[in-house]
């Protein structure tokens, strides 16, 4: 054998060692830990406090957004009615034309480019509370302006351009794949909007408590007022869980204020599920009443949950949160803190409460887990169906058939309750 071929052999050898070293270091590697589901509800005591404590809400998800390691689940698609047939109708349809029209802009027909990217806004538009996905909506005006300005329509290039840039605006040039002139006048939209003037927008719902969203960002807990915004065409979105979505294409004025009633429509959940978060935020306080807060994990699908309450003192208001564990059924940790509802810094106060919230109960969940639950001696959420007063009676005989398996014959008593519940010391 000459000096190539033993080389050879050996280099096969050494890789097929390495290969076989890489896929067990692949095998034995673990697995990324998946994140936990949670969520948070603020729940008001008082019902005076009720529309707070939905603002409140919004803060802590907020924080918890920000959090690493948990996916907070979007309750309002979770929960809310389904997509009506005429929307995936609308969706393909849009989809279809924004095709149509990116293929259009690569033949140079610039009159096909505007009329499809037209089409794809309109059903876009016509699908209300569930227009999506965002992104396709942006490009059909991004496609509409570029077709209008490939014609010459200054004026109507300028108009999709606002629109583009009210619904973002930060959208970057380098995306606008066109010639140098529409270039600059993307930008010159985009120097416009900034001096743009500014109006209002109030809205009211039935029933109240809605998440209001206004060009795709969550601003506010229906019935509120939005002020600031730029004149022009705005995507408004209400949504609310247990119920249908609902959408629409408002145009605000300058200086003027543009009010909305909007009657929500009830979904497969509908008001039974805020009743029940009503329960679980009244109870999780209460050990005896824990099957209200188990029933909410199990309809979600959470792994855990802060819950807090709104409760009114003599003079001030104060929120006292809860993190409840459902591996272990128990809260991992409680914390409280006085605020003043009506100070312009609640909401910063809130979100600085919450941040050290998530810290130290994230760390107490984690500890409380690795400890178990001294009481009985497991982790598991198996007796979760059951009674809680049959489940904790079959604990104590447990625990006293044990007991008086550890006392010296001489003190053993010869009385028959005796062995079946010694607990009377406790």
């Amino acid at each position: 054998m000459n000096a190539r071929n033993v080389r050879r052999q050996w280099g096969w050898v050494c890789g097929g060692l390495l290969w076989v070293l890489t896929l067990s270091a692949a095998q034995s590697a673990p697995s990324p830990k998946k994140p936990e589901r949670t969520q948070a509800f603020v729940v008001a005591l008082n019902d005076d406090y009720d529309h707070t404590a939905r603002k409140l809400t919004l803060v802590f998800r907020e924080v918890m957004l920000e959090a690493q390691g948990i996916e907070v689940l979007d309750l309002a698609n979770r929960l809310g009615r389904a997509a009506p047939k005429q929307v995936l109708q609308l969706r393909k349809k849009a989809n279809q034309a924004l095709v149509a029209a990116r293929q259009a802009k690569i033949d140079l027909e610039l009159e096909q480019i505007s009329v499809l990217a037209r089409q794809a806004r309109e059903s876009f538009e016509n699908m209300g509370g569930y227009l999506a996905p965002l992104a396709g909506y942006k490009e059909s005006l991004l496609l509409l302006a570029i077709g209008e300005a490939m014609q010459g329509h200054r004026k109507m290039a300028l108009s999709a351009f606002f629109d583009l840039l009210i619904l973002d605006p930060r959208f970057p040039a380098s995306q606008i794949k066109a010639e140098s002139f529409v270039v600059n006048l993307f930008k010159e939209a985009k120097q416009g909007v900034a001096k743009r003037a500014r109006g209002s927008l109030s809205i009211k719902s039935q029933p109240p408590g809605s998440n209001i969203y206004v060009d795709g960002k969550l601003v506010g807990i229906s019935p509120d007022s939005i002020d600031g915004l730029v004149a022009g065409r705005h995507l408004v979105m209400l949504k609310r869980p247990g119920y249908q979505h609902w959408g629409k294409v408002v145009r605000v004025e300058a200086g003027n204020l543009v009010s909305l009633n909007v009657e929500m429509k009830g979904g497969k959940a509908g008001a039974g599920f805020e009743s029940m978060v009503r329960r679980a935020g009244q109870a999780v306080s209460d050990r005896n009443l824990v099957g209200q807060v188990i029933r909410l994990g199990q309809v979600i699908g959470l792994d855990w949950v802060v819950l807090s309450q709104l409760d009114q003192d003599p003079g001030e208001i104060i929120l006292t949160a809860y993190l409840f564990d459902y591996k272990t059924s128990r809260v991992a940790h409680r914390a409280n803190i006085t605020i003043d509802a009506h100070s312009y810094s609640v909401n910063e106060d809130i979100h600085n409460f919450g941040k050290i919230f998530l810290v130290q109960g994230r760390a107490a969940l984690e500890k409380m887990r690795k400890e178990g639950d001294p009481l009985s001696g497991r982790l598991g959420t198996e007796d979760w169906d059951r009674n809680e007063s049959e489940s904790a009676h079959e604990h104590r005989q447990t625990e006293a058939a044990q007991e008086h398996k550890r006392r010296p014959p001489q003190e053993r008593s010869g009385d028959p309750l005796d062995r079946i519940d010694g607990t009377e010391d406790w």
